[in-house]
């Protein structure tokens, strides 16, 4: 609550008990992730990301590696 103002109401996406078992699960594991994303909304927008990072790299690929000796 916020100065009387409950925030998100109920309405988020998360589930916070998953969020925690998730969480827990990685910790155990002997090869944690380097970034855990959590919810579809998560994945959603890194997988967008990086599929337009992906896509701007591969449209420069050629001027990219002719900065090489060669």
């Amino acid at each position: 609550m916020l100065q009387g103002i409950q925030l998100g109401a109920g309405q988020e996406a998360g589930d916070p008990v998953k969020a925690a078992e998730a969480v827990i699960k990685v910790v155990e594991t002997t090869k944690p992730p380097l970034r855990l994303l959590l919810g579809q909304q998560a994945y959603d927008a890194a997988t967008y990301k990086f599929n337009n990072m992906l896509a701007s790299i591969e449209q420069w690929k050629e001027t990219t590696i002719n900065a090489d000796y060669k």
